[in-house]
């Protein structure tokens, strides 16, 4: 019953959400930028480094695949409210964790479609996360905090040594937020989930030749499924799921 529910209300949560992406996702501009980019850097390039480094563009315009957009961004809200609504029972429990995944959705989606993880979503969550596992009971706050800081750590080295171009600091935060939301047991099989997946599509992108060695690939989408993954099967830093 929990689980056609929350369905329901995935479907006007999804359409939110898309009009949240559609404002996220348009193409990175630095309008402090006087002189146009170096010919060397590609178009692809520049926008992970500005995206990547939490830069957000606000901007009303609706991409012409935005009928597309919308209906994935939707079926994806539907499914895991739906799922949500299955596993938790308790509606203080399901409030937090679909708001858990609508920052996941709206972070994934935005660095698919533009190599954007918005400080504007990120940052909120991060301090929600970390209040909600201070305060609510059966959490650890320092497993939260121990589990912020394997995930962020695991994706900041990359982040460091790309300089932005493939792994960046939008992936480390939206990385903190869910090692804040999971906690250091569960945030481990999101690691683990989030790379293999991760590296199994970079590498069928690159046999296919739709992307080439050193063009950059949206992490935001694997570190949000990874993340989803864990809360809808093992549970939060704050209730263990049967």
């Amino acid at each position: 019953m929990h689980a056609l529910i929350l369905a329901l209300i995935g479907l006007p949560a999804g359409l939110a959400l898309d009009r949240i992406v559609g404002r996220f996702a348009v193409p990175f501009v630095d309008d402090e930028e006087e002189e146009p980019p170096a010919p060397s850097v590609s178009e692809s390039a520049r926008r992970q480094a500005g995206a990547e480094a939490g830069s957000l563009v606000i901007h009303a315009d609706e991409p012409a695949s935005g009928w597309l957009r919308r209906l994935l961004i939707v079926v994806a809200t539907v499914a895991l409210f739906a799922a949500a609504g299955a596993r938790y029972n308790d509606p203080l429990h399901l409030a937090i964790v679909t708001t858990y995944l609508c920052a996941l959705i709206v972070c994934g989606a935005t660095d698919l479609l533009v190599y954007r993880v918005p400080n504007a979503i990120t940052y909120p969550a991060i301090l929600g996360a970390l209040l909600l596992a201070a305060v609510m009971p059966h959490a650890s706050i320092l497993s939260a905090l121990a589990g912020a800081g394997l995930a962020g750590g695991c994706l900041l080295v990359p982040a460091l040594f790309t300089g932005g171009l493939g792994m960046g600091m939008g992936d480390v935060k939206l990385a903190v937020f869910a090692g804040l939301a999971l906690g250091f047991v569960f945030v481990i099989p999101a690691l683990l989930v989030m790379a293999l997946s991760g590296g199994l599509i970079a590498s069928l992108l690159m046999i296919f030749r739709l992307r080439h060695r050193g063009e950059p690939i949206p992490y935001a989408p694997f570190i949000a499924g990874g993340a989803a993954a864990a809360m809808l099967l093992q549970g939060t830093v704050f209730v263990t799921l049967n």
